[in-house]
C-alpha cells in the first residue's frame, strides 16, 4: 500500500479519535425538562428517569430487551453510554452466609448489634469492590459524608477514577458517588451514580432528581 495512503488513513483515524474524545469531554448536557422524563417500574421500585437513560443489568451491563426481564430482577441500572450511569442495588445488612450472623438475625434479645457499624461495613465493601475493579483506574475516594434523603440518613462517598484509553492523551476522568442507606434491620440499598468529570455538575442534578423520586414497593421501606 502506498505510504501516502497509509499516512492519510492514520491521520483520518487520529482526527476521528480526537473529535470523539472532544465530544465526550465537552458534551452539551442539560437537565432535561419534565416532558423528557418518564416513570420506570422495576421489580422492587419505581423511579422517574430521563427517557434517554436506558435500563440495564448492573452486573453485566446488558440492556434489557423486554418488561419481563426488568420485573424479574432487583438490581437495575440506568445508562447513557458506557460513561454515565445510575445504579440501584439491594444487599443484606448481615452476611447471611455466616451461620453466626444467621443466628444473630433472628431477633435474639440477648445480642445487641451495632447497625450503624454494619451499614458502614456494607458501604466500605461496595466501595472496595469499585476500587478493585480493573476498569476503575486510579480510583480515589474524595469525600465521605452523612446525608439525609427523604428522611433517612445514609453514607455518601464521592469518588473519582480514570477511564483508560489506548492513547493516554485521551484518558477520561470520571466522577461519581456511592450512597448507602438502611431499608430495614436486614437490608441496605446502594445508589451508584457516575459520569465524565467535565459534565458532573449537570449530571449530579439529574442524579439527585432521580434519587428523590425512587419509591420502593411493598417488599421494603422508603430510601
Amino acid at each position: 500500500m502506498n505510504i501516502w495512503v497509509i499516512r492519510s488513513l492514520w491521520i483520518l483515524g487520529a482526527v476521528a479519535l480526537i473529535t470523539e474524545m472532544f465530544l465526550l469531554a465537552n458534551p452539551r448536557h442539560r437537565v432535561p425538562p419534565p416532558s423528557e422524563w418518564e416513570t420506570f417500574e422495576a421489580g422492587r421500585f419505581s423511579i422517574r428517569k430521563p427517557k434517554r437513560f436506558r435500563a440495564g443489568d448492573v452486573v453485566f451491563g446488558r440492556l434489557f430487551g423486554n418488561l419481563a426481564d426488568i420485573l424479574a430482577t432487583e438490581d437495575v441500572g440506568f445508562y447513557r453510554g458506557r460513561r454515565t450511569g445510575f445504579e440501584v442495588y439491594f444487599r443484606p445488612l448481615l452476611d447471611t452466609s455466616n451461620p453466626l450472623n444467621q443466628m444473630l438475625s433472628q431477633s435474639n434479645p440477648n445480642v445487641r448489634l451495632d447497625w450503624a457499624s454494619l451499614m458502614r461495613k456494607r458501604h466500605d465493601e461496595r466501595l472496595a469492590a469499585l476500587r478493585d475493579d480493573p476498569t476503575y483506574v486510579d480510583f480515589k475516594e474524595l469525600k465521605r459524608s452523612m446525608v439525609t434523603v427523604r428522611g433517612v440518613r445514609g453514607i455518601r462517598s464521592d469518588y473519582e477514577y480514570v477511564l483508560p484509553h489506548p492513547i493516554p492523551l485521551f484518558n477520561m476522568r470520571v466522577r461519581g458517588y456511592l450512597f448507602t442507606a438502611p431499608l430495614s434491620e436486614r437490608e441496605v440499598i446502594h445508589i451508584h451514580a457516575y459520569c465524565p468529570a467535565s459534565s458532573y455538575e449537570t449530571y449530579q442534578k439529574v442524579f439527585d432528581q432521580m434519587l428523590a423520586t425512587l419509591t420502593l414497593k411493598s417488599q421494603g421501606g422508603a430510601p
